[in-house]
């Protein structure tokens, strides 16, 4: 399996996950139970819970959008290849930053 090959299949599984993920808060802020009783002392607890889940979904969703982003980069022949100079973008780097679009040098000139 090429190094690609392997990128793709983690951030297939990563995506499957974070789909999972951003199901199961849909289904929790839905409130399968109906909606929180206004009198109920449980009512503060949920609502901090539902702004946690917020958090988390917008995190997720943004994650989601990257790996989404990085597949296309695949499908195009495009990963691997830093979008600012063309250069090849180190396999080692794409390991551990798999939704790179720059190389390290253009990466540093960006900051």
């Amino acid at each position: 399996m090429s190094d690609n090959e392997e990128i793709r299949a983690k951030l297939e599984a990563q995506r499957d996950e974070l789909e999972k993920r951003l199901e199961r808060i849909d289904e929790d802020v839905r409130r399968p139970g109906g909606p929180l009783d206004p009198q109920a002392e449980e009512q503060l607890p949920e609502l901090a819970n539902d702004e946690v889940l917020d958090g988390i979904d917008e995190i997720s969703r943004t994650e989601l959008e990257a790996i989404y982003n990085t597949l296309r980069r695949i499908e195009r022949g495009e990963f691997g290849t830093c979008s600012k100079c063309g250069e090849p973008i180190p396999t080692e780097r794409l390991e551990a930053l798999p939704h790179s679009v720059h190389c390290v040098a253009c990466s540093e000139e960006g900051r």
